[in-house]
């Protein structure tokens, strides 16, 4: 169940919605966030928070998939879209114990007010071996009105994958915290500017298309982000035999 400004946001209308659908439009940056993710991907695979399907219509295609996703509205288009893959409500109530070999999400665990349970979640339904592979917002200096009135708790820096690592510690969890990288420098401008300083409350159709066209000739910027940090930060778990 999707709770307070996720709940809002994510109806049908809602901001979160729009943006959804304002970022289905960039073809070229969903790609190659999709890329992020094939090296984990195995037999057997979970999208959490699968939204309308966007990073899925390029893993779907050639991968066993399973869906999950809390937005009743977006539930309906998946299952248009995807009408053999199964798609799941709710990640707490998903039954398939030790299943997957990997769970990916997009822009997604920054939802979560509780995103260490999320973790949890993932450990159990993942066999040993498996990855949780997580694309989040960074940068908590990003964080704008936008941010909250799409229902982001945080985004992420080093200081929240410490607080990740001793919760995992202390729960005595089998996800390990493999490695976390920044990327999309030139992005983290443009938040900055238009989400932060100019108070922006919804992603610009316009600007999505643009940055879609240049991203090809301007992605080796990522280089860049291990010494600039990045507008979004990819995180890999690992559930390991402790």
């Amino acid at each position: 169940m999707l709770e307070g400004e996720n709940q809002k946001a994510y109806k049908q209308g809602g901001v979160g919605q729009e943006a959804l659908e304002d970022l289905e439009e960039a073809y070229n940056i969903n790609a190659w966030i999709a890329g992020l993710f094939h090296q984990y991907l195995g037999e057997k695979n979970l999208e959490l928070g699968a939204g309308t399907g966007t990073i899925s219509n390029f893993i779907a295609k050639n991968t066993p998939l399973d869906l999950c996703e809390a937005s009743e509205a977006c539930q309906k288009t998946l299952r248009q879209r995807f009408p053999e893959n199964k798609v799941y409500p709710d990640f707490y109530t998903i039954e398939n114990q030790a299943a997957y070999d990997c769970i990916y999400s997009s822009n997604v665990l920054e939802h979560f007010a509780d995103d260490v349970s999320a973790i949890i979640q993932a450990e159990k339904l993942l066999k040993d071996g498996g990855y949780f592979v997580a694309y989040v917002p960074a940068l908590q200096s990003l964080y704008s009105d936008f941010d909250k009135m799409i229902g982001h708790f945080r985004r992420y820096n080093n200081n929240e994958i410490a607080r990740i690592h001793q919760e995992l510690s202390k729960q005595k969890s089998k996800m390990q915290i493999q490695s976390f990288q920044y990327f999309n420098p030139v992005g983290a401008m443009g938040w900055l500017v238009n989400m932060k300083w100019k108070k922006k409350r919804q992603i610009d159709k316009k600007d999505v298309v643009i940055y879609n066209k240049i991203f090809p000739f301007i992605r080796w910027t990522n280089l860049l982000s291990r010494i600039v940090k990045g507008q979004n930060m990819l995180i890999v778990f690992k559930k390991v035999d402790l």
